[in-house]
């Protein structure tokens, strides 16, 4: 990560996982795992796509809110994407972001 203000974001996603549970809702945590920045910010998509965290740049943000609800759909539990598998044409197509189911 790159900042604290980052490490505050990140930790304050996982606060909100509890919550997601305890209401019996269904999301999806993305973090970037391979990046030249941005390693380690979190963003939290319930299934209506409301969001919380970020990762770093809105642009980063909405390519993850791209594949989001499409992993959920998919019932997979835990992949990890290229930025080019989810939009060919990004400056973030080498961009490693871990989707992680949360139910």
């Amino acid at each position: 990560m790159n900042s604290k203000s980052e490490q505050a974001s990140s930790s304050s996603v996982l606060k909100l996982i509890p919550e997601l549970l305890r209401s019996g809702g269904v999301g999806v945590l993305i973090t970037v795992i391979d990046s030249d920045e941005y390693v380690g910010t979190k963003i939290l998509v319930d299934e209506h796509g409301n969001k919380n965290g970020g990762l770093g740049v809105p642009e980063l943000d909405a390519l993850a809110l791209t594949h989001a609800l499409t992993f959920l759909e998919s019932r997979e539990e835990i992949r990890a994407i290229r930025g080019k598998e989810i939009a060919p044409e990004t400056s973030f197509s080498e961009t490693l972001l871990l989707f992680e189911r949360i139910q």
